[in-house]
């Protein structure tokens, strides 16, 4: 069975694309599995190249402000309940790893890099009077922070992250169709649609993405000009929680696992 195709421990999943260094406390990293073919397809549908997993630096942890509410009558203040100032429990970070592309938004990747805050997740833990090694705990911090990282990092790539001319070219290309459909000229709009740059461009950038194929490389298949509605809406579905990317794993599949590669 190949290796991307289910669970691995996060020290051992490493590929071309994914790189896990995240340090738990009590070595529970060990007793973590990675989904990572399921983290790699939603990298590519995403747009992201490469997908770092690591410790964040210099992490805070959530803590209680105490506010004043009053004034007694030695004129001193009075305290009342505080404040949470609540810290997340991840941060992530995306950089584009490719060179600009000024015709093709959709040749563009970025890489991502997802910070876990071990003390926070820790004090959260202790806070819900858990035991701080139980794995499934640790598991279900780091499922949450791999699938909103990707989702949220995904979908700003697809959808947000559009240059003018990105804004541009598909206006054009749509008022054109609304105005030829207004009109009623359906005939020469499917012509031109036939003969010049419609149908033309999207088979011709269907032939690129299948040609050059290449994970977190090339051009990504859309039916959407720039604003990559389509592979959107496939992020959301394919990260709806059917598949989790990380969860408790036991020694006998960790055992297994290793020995299998």
């Amino acid at each position: 069975m190949s290796r991307e195709s289910k669970f691995i421990p996060m020290p051992e999943a490493q590929t071309r694309r994914l790189r896990t260094k995240v340090k738990l406390p009590f070595a529970i990293e060990e007793s973590i599995g990675i989904n990572v073919k399921h983290t790699q397809a939603l990298c590519q549908v995403s747009g992201l190249r490469h997908l770092t997993i690591k410790n964040q630096e210099n992490p805070e942890v959530s803590n209680t402000i105490n506010v004043v509410v009053g004034i007694n009558e030695q004129g001193v203040g009075l305290a009342g309940k505080g404040i949470i100032k609540k810290v997340p429990t991840f941060e992530h970070e995306a950089q584009r790893s490719t060179s600009e592309n000024f015709f093709y938004k959709n040749a563009i990747w970025q890489d991502l890099t997802i910070s876990l805050n071990t003390k926070e997740v820790k004090q959260r833990i202790l806070g819900s009077e858990e035991d701080v090694r139980n794995v499934a705990k640790w598991a279900t911090e780091l499922n949450d922070a791999l699938t909103k990282g990707i989702v949220r990092t995904g979908l700003k790539q697809l959808l947000i992250n559009l240059r003018k001319f990105d804004l541009i070219m598909p206006s054009v290309v749509h008022l054109t169709t609304l105005s030829v459909l207004l009109r009623g000229d359906i005939g020469n709009f499917l012509y031109w649609f036939i003969q010049d740059a419609g149908l033309w461009s999207f088979l011709g950038t269907m032939a690129s993405s299948f040609e050059n194929f290449k994970e977190g490389e090339g051009h990504r298949l859309s039916m959407f000009v720039n604003f990559e509605l389509d592979r959107a809406l496939a992020l959301l579905v394919m990260a709806g929680g059917l598949q989790p990317l990380a969860k408790k794993i036991n020694q006998e599949e960790n055992d297994w696992s290793i020995a299998s590669t």
